[in-house]
C-alpha cells in the first residue's frame, strides 16, 4: 500500500467512525480526483460507515463499486451480514449468508454472531435457535458476542430459563462473560423486578473483577431506585 493510499484510508475511516459521512464523501471524491484508486480496506469502510447509519443505497452502490476490482473476502462478507441484520434486512442478510456458505469464505464466528444478533432483535427465535446449532454443528465455538446475542434475545423474551442456561454454557465451555454480557443478563431480571438475580449477578460480576460500565451502574440505579433497594 503505497503512503498516500494509507493517508487517505485513515482519514476515510476516521471519518466514517465519527459518522462524519459528508466530510468522508468529500475525502473520496478528492482521493478518486488525484487518481488514487482505493483498496480493500477503503472500500469496506465505506461500507461500514453506511451500513451502520442506515445509508443502504449507497452501502450497496459502494460494494458493486467494490465488486468491479475485487472479489469479496471474508471482511466483505461479515460487513454485509452485520449491516443488513443491523438495519433489519433479514432476507438480504440470509441471502449474504449462504452466498458466504457456497464461497471459498465459509462463515466465520463473527458472521453467525451477526445473524444470531439480528434473528433475536427482531424475536426470531426459533432461527436464532437453529442457527447456533448449526454454527455448533459445523464445528465453529460460540464466542461471548454469540452467547451475549442469545441471553438478550431470550432475556426480552422472558424466557429466563433459556437465558441462564445459555449464560452457564458459555462459562462451563470456558468463555468469560465480559461486562455487557452481565449488563444484558441484569437488565432482563431487572426490567422483571427480580431483586435476587439482580444482587446475585452483580456480585458474581465483582467477585470475577469485572468492572462494569456506565450503562451497567445506571441500570443498576435505575432499578434500586425503583424497587427501593
Amino acid at each position: 500500500m503505497i503512503p498516500e493510499l494509507m493517508l487517505y484510508g485513515t482519514i476515510i475511516s476516521s471519518f466514517g467512525e465519527m459518522r462524519k459521512i459528508p466530510e468522508m464523501e468529500r475525502v473520496y471524491e478528492e482521493m478518486l480526483e488525484n487518481r488514487v484508486l482505493p483498496d480493500q480496506v477503503i472500500f469496506h469502510a465505506l461500507i461500514h460507515c453506511y451500513g451502520k447509519n442506515g445509508i443502504l443505497d449507497k452501502m450497496e452502490q459502494t460494494i458493486q463499486d467494490m465488486l468491479k476490482r475485487f472479489g469479496p473476502d471474508e471482511v466483505t462478507f461479515n460487513l454485509m451480514i452485520d449491516c443488513y441484520g443491523k438495519n433489519k434486512e433479514i432476507e438480504k442478510m440470509e441471502r449474504i449468508l449462504e452466498e458466504m456458505k457456497k464461497s471459498y469464505f465459509v462463515p466465520t464466528v463473527v458472521a453467525y454472531g451477526s445473524a444470531l444478533d439480528a434473528y433475536g432483535k427482531n424475536k426470531q427465535i426459533d432461527k436464532m435457535e437453529q442457527t447456533f446449532e448449526e454454527m455448533k454443528s459445523a464445528g465453529i465455538q460460540p464466542d461471548s458476542v454469540a452467547y451475549t446475542a442469545m441471553i438478550d434475545a431470550y432475556g426480552k423474551n422472558q424466557e429466563f430459563e433459556k437465558m441462564e442456561k445459555s449464560f452457564e454454557e458459555m462459562k462451563r465451555f470456558g468463555i468469560p462473560p465480559n461486562e455487557f454480557t452481565y449488563c444484558t443478563i441484569i437488565d432482563s431480571y431487572g426490567k422483571s423486578d427480580d431483586v435476587e438475580n439482580v444482587d446475585r449477578l452483580f456480585e458474581e460480576m465483582q467477585k470475577n473483577y469485572i468492572v462494569p460500565d456506565q450503562l451497567t451502574y445506571q441500570i443498576l440505579k435505575d432499578f434500586y431506585f425503583r424497587t427501593n433497594n
